[in-house]
């Protein structure tokens, strides 16, 4: 029996490269050679040099967050339900904000880029290490997985 040709589609292939980005280009700390990288990447699956560029720096992943799913672009993380019960100031309005207010975050188009490599690395518990200037964000983007995930966060400042 023969196999069926596998069709890798635009989408496909765009998801292949924003996973490479995420696993091989991340950690590269200059944006041009960055860019650099990922447009020989495009080149090889026949994604226009445009594009890559998009994806890059104007993609703005979609978020949809439901009673026990919460999708960032192209993850689907699963909310935590026992959190509702086990630790009220993860459901509580009065204390959202000790744990992220969904309702003040901006989503940017870098901050949502930023939620969905991290949602990524959350969905295979990988390691993250987050990088930047002071109140550019970094602990901000945690909290609000956090609270969308109904989850404890705790933060520690280790920067003194």
């Amino acid at each position: 029996a023969s196999a069926l040709p596998v069709v890798l589609t635009e989408q496909i292939r765009e998801h292949f490269l924003m996973e490479l980005v995420d696993v091989f280009c991340s950690m590269i700390a200059s944006k041009v050679s960055r860019e650099k990288i990922v447009q020989c990447v495009g080149r090889i699956w026949d994604i226009t040099s445009e594009k890559v560029s998009y994806l890059l720096e104007m993609h703005k992943p979609a978020i949809q967050d439901t009673l026990t799913v919460v999708s960032v672009g192209r993850v689907h993380l699963p909310k935590e339900a026992s959190a509702a019960a086990a630790n009220p100031l993860a459901v509580s309005s009065s204390n959202r904000k000790a744990v992220g207010d969904k309702s003040k975050f901006a989503y940017t188009g870098h901050a949502l880029r930023t939620l969905e490599r991290l949602a990524v690395a959350v969905r295979f518990t990988e390691p993250v290490l987050l990088v930047g200037r002071t109140g550019t964000g970094k602990t901000t983007v945690v909290q609000h997985l956090a609270a969308l995930l109904n989850q404890t966060l705790v933060v520690q400042n280790l920067n003194q």
